[in-house]
């Protein structure tokens, strides 16, 4: 029996590494990882009964062993490019759903077995069907949830995940966690329908055009509007800030799905330093 292997890796950045990383977080990340390879890996047959195995190489660092046992006689070389290829599709994982942003997309096929995917900020990035199949099936969703819920404010703030030494690496930053947490019904009880609140957050995004603010509270991304008589333009010193409060009217017909919330204020909780 011959063993193929392949190398991936997973490195978090942030204080946090140099002194602990929470081990709750971190273990369920390494899970995350392993099952969402394993997964991916189980689609062609020659790699049904694929091995992960991780080993930490330094602070925050890790490597992951992926190893396929063959029969002697079955093209080595080939089972690896399979290999390969299904790690490359687990990392653009990551790279689609940081594109997404939590949003619709527009799809338009290209030559070439090629796709273009259009957001709502009217990027475009090219992904394969086979990327776009995984992607819409929300197969592995809730595995690599677990590897970005590791990030956290102020402790581990960046992630890089892919095949070292090649093109196929992407970067998680805290600011796109949010688009990485599944938004389950039920959550933000406390944000009832008609009723006027204040909540602390931060901006991460803010569209002219659509008129929205993207508003995250407790890492759940809430779609704002300006409230009527309101303009966008009059919060735009808040574009992409850090701990503000937001003050505003809760629309939530369907307590099953997260609110939208209509702006009235947007308040500094420490101002900015001049």
């Amino acid at each position: 029996m011959e063993r193929i292997y392949s190398k991936y890796f997973l490195q978090y950045e942030g204080p946090a590494i140099e002194q602990e990383m929470e081990a709750s977080k971190l273990g369920n990340a390494l899970i995350g990882l392993k099952d969402g390879i394993t997964k991916i890996c189980k689609v062609e047959k020659d790699l049904e009964k694929v091995e992960i195995n991780v080993r930490a190489n330094r602070e925050g660092s890790f490597i992951v062993d992926v190893v396929v046992g063959i029969a002697v006689a079955t093209g080595g070389t080939l089972i690896t490019d399979k290999l390969n290829e299904k790690l490359k599709s687990f990392t653009n994982q990551f790279r689609i759903k940081k594109f997404v942003k939590g949003g619709k997309i527009r799809i338009t096929p290209k030559f070439g077995n090629i796709i273009e995917l259009i957001n709502k900020d009217k990027e475009i990035i090219s992904v394969s069907p086979i990327d776009y199949e995984i992607y819409s099936s929300k197969i592995i969703d809730k595995d690599i949830s677990r590897v970005v819920e590791a990030l956290e404010k102020e402790k581990i703030t960046k992630l890089h995940a892919g095949i070292p030494d090649t093109e196929y690496i992407e970067s998680i930053d805290i600011k796109d966690k949010p688009y990485f947490i599944p938004q389950e019904t039920g959550e933000l009880s406390e944000l009832v329908d008609q009723e006027e609140i204040m909540i602390e957050g931060e901006i991460i995004s803010f569209s002219k055009r659509q008129k929205r603010v993207g508003f995250v509270y407790k890492s759940r991304l809430i779609s704002c509007h300006p409230a009527s008589g309101r303009n966008l333009l009059n919060f735009i010193e808040f574009a992409k800030s850090l701990n503000v409060k937001l003050y505003g009217k809760v629309y939530r017909p369907d307590k099953t799905k997260l609110p939208v919330i209509y702006i009235e204020k947007i308040d500094y909780i420490q101002p900015p330093l001049v």
